[in-house]
């Protein structure tokens, strides 16, 4: 599921699409007012969509939304463990690394969420594929599965041993 805030960003840089190019300052402004970070966001978001720009304007706002909403989920509490950075994404899922919370043990794992927006039943069946398999294999060259579920949108996740490097 989107995140509140990702949404509000969506929603008011659609809105300033619609505007005419001259006044979509004077309207971030004012859908932004209480939120100067969004204003700048949103801003950057609008100058990829720049008159005359000839890389494909669209792709990069859509890129950069991407980035904002990884942004605006570090910090998110996921299971027992708290999102710290992104550290991949791909066409299924983004793999955060991030921290034990529950005060039991001092962890830092690999945390890896479906994308919410593309999130169906095949996808939910492949992802349990992978869990499954994830945790009968034992190798010293595959990260282990620590745990397994769902968040509380339903959204199913993994969490592997996180390793520092490639």
């Amino acid at each position: 599921m989107l995140t509140d805030r990702f949404k509000q960003l969506q929603d008011i840089f659609a809105a300033a699409l619609e505007c005419d190019v001259g006044s979509r300052a004077e309207y971030v402004a004012i859908a932004c007012k209480d939120d100067p970070a969004m204003a700048e966001e949103v801003s950057a978001l609008l100058k990829l969509d720049a008159p005359g720009d000839t890389e494909r304007p669209f792709v990069l706002a859509l890129t950069a939304m991407d980035a904002i909403e990884a942004k605006t989920m570090l910090g998110r509490t996921v299971g027992r463990f708290r999102l710290d950075a992104e550290i991949a994404s791909g066409g299924m899922g983004r793999v955060f690394r991030a921290s034990r919370v529950d005060g039991e043990l001092a962890q830092t794992v690999a945390l890896k969420l479906v994308r919410s927006e593309i999130f169906n039943e095949a996808l939910l069946k492949r992802f349990s594929a992978e869990r499954r398999i994830l945790s009968s294999l034992n190798h010293p060259g595959i990260a282990h599965l620590i745990d397994a579920g769902t968040d509380e949108s339903g959204t199913p996740y993994v969490v592997m041993e996180y390793v520092d490097g490639l």
